[in-house]
């Protein structure tokens, strides 16, 4: 797409999308030409004639607009950083390290999945211990210190959110008819100004929304979310998160431990440890980090979706939508399997003497391994 936009070709916006030339093919040509040669594509197609020539109907103008940050990331950084510094505002200088993803994360997703024991209860942590298993695990810096005092100068995120308030950026009139890639070009940098610009500030009054709350309840913890922040990942007795290259993208994992599965002959089946997860940008879709092969897997890969059957996804991101996207991933490991009916993917025991895509003779183990004579591991689908 930016060899497009910096070329010379000759393209046509229609209907706020961009149509391309399209190669000659004499298959396409003859249908929709008219008996005096004229090129008259017929309606719904996506191709339309200008100037005597065929072009292709691509992408929209708002979708290139709107997504140019994933195509083109580090290009679209450095339009971000010159256009928000012309305003005064230095995104790299301004950005809250500290987002309500990460608070959500730590403060009521981990505690589900990390609990204390009292008697035959298991507890939930309370938000004290939490910052207990933090700073164990972080490393608090000076530099983080000082950060705080920055942090709590809730005037500069105002007056930040102000001057981008009182911005008179306005959106490129809209682009139609035959032109060359530089006009598109030009349009496409005004209305990604505006954007970013629109982003920005939506953005920065709910930083400063978060950062009045965050002053108000959690002032005595920003010393640790700092370096939470800057460690960019954290992993507390099998619960973890990290973040991605893309903004706001963490995945969040729970390690499942060994267990294991049996197929219709009551043959037992050892499966290692893996990572159940979801992203919090791409939805709440349990997958598999590690390579790793499962009935419920279609593959034998890395970064697999968890079959779940009737559960639904949804992008909605909270502390309950994640506790139970995860919850599913890890029961439909542990328990979907039935032996007897076979479902999922593939069967743990061979139905055919043809080559399988995936296979777990591997895993086959006997019903006196010590790790189940033990009782360190459980047979998750005995029962069915």
């Amino acid at each position: 797409m930016q060899q497009l936009l910096e070329s010379n070709l000759e393209i046509v916006i229609e209907g706020g999308f961009i149509y391309l030339p399209l190669l000659f093919d004499p298959e396409i040509a003859c249908e929709v030409q008219n008996s005096d040669g004229q090129f008259t594509p017929p309606p719904g197609s996506p191709l339309i004639a200008r100037a005597g020539k065929l072009f292709v109907k691509t992408l929209s103008l708002a979708s290139l607009v709107e997504n140019y940050e994933k195509i083109h990331p580090t290009s679209y950084q450095q339009l971000r950083r010159a256009g928000l510094q012309k305003f005064g505002h230095d995104p790299e200088i301004n950005d809250l390290p500290i987002d309500s993803q990460v608070r959500t994360i730590i403060f009521e997703v981990m505690p589900h999945f990390l609990r204390r024991k009292a008697g035959l209860k298991r507890i939930p942590l309370t938000e004290t211990e939490i910052m207990d298993l933090l700073r164990e695990k972080l490393e608090i810096s000076k530099i983080d210190d000082q950060k705080v005092d920055k942090l709590l100068d809730l005037e500069l995120l105002q007056n930040l959110v102000t001057r981008l308030e009182a911005t008179a950026a306005t959106r490129p009139e809209p682009l139609e008819g035959l032109m060359l890639a530089p006009q598109l070009y030009e349009w496409f940098r005004l209305a990604l100004e505006k954007y970013i610009i629109d982003q920005e500030r939506d953005r920065l009054r709910q930083a400063l929304a978060e950062r009045q709350q965050l002053v108000r309840t959690q002032s005595t913890y920003l010393p640790i979310l700092l370096a939470l922040a800057r460690q960019g990942s954290l992993e507390v007795d099998g619960f973890g998160f990290f973040k991605t290259g893309f903004s706001n993208e963490y995945i969040i994992y729970k390690h499942i431990g060994e267990y294991v599965l049996k197929d219709y002959y009551g043959r037992f089946y050892l499966f290692p440890d893996c990572r159940v997860a979801v992203s919090t940008l791409a939805g709440l879709q349990p997958l598999v980090l590690e390579r790793y092969k499962h009935p419920f897997l279609f593959g034998y890969a890395s970064w697999q979706k968890i079959c779940t059957g009737d559960y639904e996804t949804t992008k909605n991101f909270t502390a309950e939508n994640v506790i139970q996207a995860l919850e599913e991933g890890i029961n439909a490991l542990y328990y979907g399997y039935n032996s007897r009916r076979r479902n999922g993917y593939h069967s743990l025991d061979r139905i055919t003497q043809h080559v399988r895509t995936v296979d777990f003779d591997d895993y086959r183990i006997s019903a006196d391994h010590p790790k189940i004579v033990s009782g360190q591991v459980e047979v998750k689908n005995r029962y069915t």
